[in-house]
């Protein structure tokens, strides 16, 4: 389903409530499978120290990351330079996102459990793969800096349990 799984739409309770009893069961159909899209999760789940995490230290793991794919090559010319909103820009590409929601505890009363390992799309598929040293790493970080999916993308799979 789209991303009406974001708890800003219906959310993730809602959504496998009523799309779950859609599924044939596990002995009728294995492969039968609900797919939840999140696209605003990172977001709704970040915290305001999250978020300046790379600007109020410098020194943080994704702050060091981004000056490895945009390394400095000229003096900033102040708070509206480019280089700066490239930057705060590519920020969301870089973090790493942790599982904040822990959607596996919902209850079973869903007639569904999330999927330990996904057989059609992978949980982030549009997550950063390469580091900025290896071989096609900056190409990536430059394809995802162009537009399209943002990285934050979160894909679940569920698997009907009851009925």
């Amino acid at each position: 389903v789209s991303n009406i799984s974001d708890s800003g739409y219906l959310g993730i309770h809602h959504t496998v409530a009523l799309m779950a009893p859609l599924l044939r069961h596990p002995s009728v159909n294995p492969h039968a499978t609900l797919i939840t899209l999140f696209m605003n999760m990172v977001d709704e789940q970040s915290t305001d120290e999250d978020r300046i995490e790379g600007i109020k230290n410098p020194r943080s793991k994704s702050a060091k990351r981004i000056i490895k794919y945009l390394p400095l090559e000229r003096p900033i010319s102040g708070v509206n330079d480019p280089f700066i909103i490239m930057v705060a820009y590519a920020r969301g590409y870089v973090r790493e996102f942790a599982d904040k929601a822990q959607l596996s505890l919902l209850p079973s009363l869903l007639e569904a459990t999330m999927k330990e390992k996904p057989t059609i799309i992978e949980k982030w598929p549009y997550r950063l793969k390469l580091e900025p040293e290896q071989k096609g790493g900056k190409e990536e970080f430059d394809q995802l800096m162009r537009g399209g999916p943002s990285g934050r993308e979160l894909y679940l799979e569920w698997t009907r349990t009851h009925g």
